[in-house]
């Protein structure tokens, strides 16, 4: 199983969630369905496929949980519902490998809005391989994507909270010598003691020319998770994680990068797999960064 379709089956199952906040029009079909025989829930030989479904996928006051049992259950607040917070239970039925995405179906088993979400009727959920996002479709209709554990380059991560960060005790002993202002050409990074970052920088992909200096300011707010020690003891490595960004298609809210602090007091950034400027600091070499 390649990579690329790991991430497609990983976001079909957020689809369901999507589908939340269609517009009350939309629903009247459901409201007069029958309810239709239990389902016969997914075929053993796609198992194998549905559990890169499985985890929490959320949308703005939507969230959906996957569960290993094939079931899920979705929440969510609309207000032309009989009841609010909707909440629903799943069964997944069918899953179709396509050439660029994941086609799945899932039926409704449980509803405490029947009228607007009655049990017994169908979803097609359709994972989106591109950018890592579930489009769900009902009654002809997409609605609004749905983000969840393999989604990338999602502005504003679905509109939804992002990833929770998760720093465990102890993981920040290091954060010591990354605290203070960080420059290179066109682009400053300040690290506070209490982990949280920003980083400003010329976005050269919204420049007219290409030039950095016609190139606006693009900022990234970033949390650190963790300082390592690889085995060197004069390097520290931190790990972090985007919270906000103003290019979120560069650097997608929840992503999670590298800055390595040095020997001789720079810090060298990886952002997306690359190497970006070395940034110098207080105690960094005199005009080595360019600054």
């Amino acid at each position: 199983m390649n990579y690329l379709s790991h991430r497609h089956r990983a976001l079909i199952v957020g689809v369901a969630s999507l589908i939340v906040v269609a517009s009350p029009t939309s629903f009247a079909s459901v409201a007069n369905a029958q309810p239709a025989t239990p389902p016969v829930g997914v075929a053993a030989d796609a198992s194998e496929d549905f559990r890169v479904f499985v985890g929490t996928w959320r949308a703005h006051a939507t969230q959906l949980d996957v569960h290993t049992d094939r079931s899920a259950s979705m929440s969510f607040a609309v207000p032309y519902a009989d009841t609010n917070p909707v909440n629903l239970t799943f069964q997944f039925i069918t899953i179709t490998v396509g050439a660029t995405n994941f086609e799945a179906t899932a039926q409704v088993v449980g509803s405490n809005s029947p009228g607007f979400f009655p049990a017994g009727q169908t979803w097609t959920l359709v994972l989106n391989a591109s950018d890592g996002v579930i489009t769900p479709t009902f009654d002809g209709q997409g609605w609004i994507e749905l983000c969840g554990p393999n989604t990338t380059n999602a502005p504003n991560w679905c509109g939804a909270t992002p990833p929770p960060v998760v720093i465990a005790p102890g993981a920040l002993q290091y954060l010591d010598g990354f605290v203070g202002t960080w420059g290179a050409h066109e682009q400053s990074l300040e690290v506070r003691p209490d982990g949280t970052a920003t980083w400003n920088y010329a976005d050269l992909t919204k420049s007219p020319d290409g030039s950095w200096g016609h190139s606006p300011s693009g900022d990234v707010e970033l949390q650190f998770i963790s300082t390592t020690l690889p085995g060197l003891q004069d390097v520290v490595v931190a790990a972090v994680q985007v919270m906000s960004s103003t290019s979120p298609g560069d650097l997608p809210i929840g992503q999670v990068e590298k800055l390595v602090l040095n020997a001789d007091n720079t810090i060298t950034p990886t952002l997306n797999g690359e190497e970006g400027l070395t940034l110098c600091g207080p105690k960094s070499p005199p005009n080595w960064c360019g600054a």
